[in-house]
């Protein structure tokens, strides 16, 4: 879940994990985890 920041970082990903990875944001988010996701983004 470390991957789930806003940052762009220099790996090679699949269109696939990138779908899985905004899914994954959206969930979050429809929890109400907007503080873990801004954790994640201000770590990255």
């Amino acid at each position: 879940m470390a991957d789930l920041s806003n940052d762009i970082r220099p790996v090679s990903v699949s269109l696939a994990h990138v779908a899985a990875r905004q899914e994954m944001r959206n969930l979050m988010q429809a929890l109400g985890l907007d503080d873990a996701i801004a954790a994640m983004d201000a770590a990255a």
